[in-house]
């Protein structure tokens, strides 16, 4: 199987590809789909960008709904993607269908459905004058996530703690920029001064932190006290949380990283 989700200059989507290869029982045309809008979900979610979030929430939905109407059909097939799927036909057949695990029966259905529905009712109005979009895009990542780790620890068979490591492995930005050789990072950028070469791995491995042993390591600066002074005025610039010998980027980080630094190598 060679999925569209490998196509990332230079660098191969090795998390995406676990993901995939667990889920290679599943279409592969719903497998592409549903990934790339739970990467797209998380990136707009972060990003603050609200209503793509849903959109993203909705469209994983939609992949989610053709999974069950696959894993519920004897012949394994599914409402083509373009068209509308019959919902609650899906919905209330795969309820009756004992022989499927409970979660897919009763647990994945009506999250599905909710985070579809958040999607479609997004221009509602709400009483009162409190900004909820971002509070409805937390319940949609939230859900998303649990549907996302549930899936992988079915079809692959593993614990819950095994799918969910394999979930954040999934959300991890790949850019061409940074090569990974082995668990050890290398930008390939040399002309990338060493506050910017943080941020690039922070971006490389979010939302995972990263051990400022490893990161002095990775980065082109041999002196370690300026090197942690480095991180130090990254986190008073809200660009990474820096605490307790732990880095991560911020929301703000995110959309400097994406805005300032190219991650392309040509």
């Amino acid at each position: 199987m060679e999925p569209v989700l490998q196509k990332t200059l230079g660098n191969t989507r090795v998390n995406e590809m676990e993901a995939v290869n667990i889920l290679q029982n599943l279409p592969q045309e719903l497998v592409e789909n549903l990934i790339r809008e739970f990467n797209d979900l998380h990136k707009n979610y972060f990003l603050g960008k609200w209503d793509s979030s849903q959109l993203n929430g909705g469209r994983f939905g939609e992949a989610i709904l053709r999974i069950l109407e696959f894993k519920n059909s004897r012949t394994g097939i599914f409402t083509p993607v373009g068209t509308t799927a019959p919902r609650r036909q899906i919905v209330t057949q795969i309820l009756q269908n004992t022989v499927l695990d409970n979660s897919l029966r009763l647990y994945i259905p009506p999250l599905t459905e909710l985070v579809m529905d958040f999607r479609n009712d997004r221009n509602v109005a709400h009483l009162g004058s409190i900004e909820v979009n971002g509070m409805d895009s937390s319940f949609v990542i939230s859900a998303a996530n649990w549907i996302m780790a549930e899936l992988v620890r079915l079809e692959g068979q593993t614990t819950p703690r095994e799918a969910q490591q394999i979930i954040d492995k999934l959300i991890e930005r790949k850019i061409p920029l940074v090569e990974d050789y082995g668990g050890g990072l290398k930008i390939l950028n040399p002309n990338l001064v060493s506050k910017h070469q943080v941020l690039a791995y922070c971006y490389y491995k979010y939302p995972s932190t990263i051990n400022d042993n490893d990161l002095f390591l990775w980065v082109d600066e041999k002196n370690k006290t300026r090197f942690k002074n480095s991180l130090k005025e990254l986190d008073k610039d809200k660009l990474i949380d820096y605490h307790e010998g732990e880095s991560k980027l911020t929301r703000l980080g995110l959309k400097w990283v994406e805005k300032n630094i190219k991650f392309d190598l040509d």
